[in-house]
Parts: C-alpha cells; structure tokens; sequence
C-alpha cells in the first residue's frame, strides 16, 4: 500500500515555507548539527519564491496580450496572442493545482501583474500607452 501523500507531494510551495521555519526552530533549539541553517532556511525560502514569480510572469503575460487583443491594431499577431494567453492561463492553473496555498496569491499581485503586463505591452512598436486602460 502506498504512503499518503505528504506536504512535499501535495504543495511543494507550502512545504518549502514549512521546512524553513522548521529549520529555524531547530537553530534556536540548539539542535547540534554541522549544517549552515540560516542559509539553508533561505535557500528553502527563496525556492519557494521562485514558485510565486513564475506566478507573476504568467499573470503578466496574459494580461499583455489581452490588451494587445484589445487595443493593438496589429492584427496580424491575435493568433499568437491568443495562444499565448492560453497556455500562460493553462500554467496559472497547473501551478495554483500543485501548489494550493497560493490560491489567493494572483489577487495579491494583481496591481502588479497589471502594471507589469502594460508595461511589457506597451514594449511592442504599435502599441501606444494613451490606448491603454
């Protein structure tokens, strides 16, 4: 019979704030180990944070194209825009499935996303920031 799931399994993200705190309680517990635990709870943390800025980069991209759908008149690349805003919303929704903690976390970043994703649209040639919303 196989073993249930652990945190590890489950939520890699919330698993890797749960073992930086452990760390640190065994630091102050005195616990004797030749381990460097300071840096090693955050290295756990920083881990855990690579999750969340992937978060905001697709949550930026998708709303980059979104308004290149709306307000571009480069008609020519909808086709790719759409598809890009697919598959960024495609992995919103595989990393909030394997990381639940993070359900709320695009409404945190939301303002931020947005100003990111206006941002990088307003990159492209023919978009012009007073188009934008």
């Amino acid at each position: 019979m196989a073993d249930p799931p652990t945190l590890y399994d489950h939520d890699f993200f919330a698993w890797t704030q749960d073992q930086a705190a452990a760390l640190r309680r065994a630091q102050r517990d005195r616990i004797d180990a030749p381990l460097d635990w300071e840096h090693l709870a955050d290295e756990l943390e920083q881990l855990g944070g690579l999750i969340k800025d992937s978060i905001r980069c697709d949550l930026a991209a998708v709303i980059e194209h979104l308004l290149k759908l709306e307000h571009s008149p480069d008609t020519g690349s909808w086709t790719k825009w759409r598809a890009s805003v697919r598959k960024a919303r495609r992995h919103l929704n595989d990393k909030i499935a394997s990381h639940p903690s993070l359900l709320s976390y695009p409404q945190i970043i939301l303002t931020d996303a947005w100003l990111d994703g206006c941002d990088d649209a307003l990159q492209d040639d023919c978009m012009v920031e007073a188009a934008l919303p």
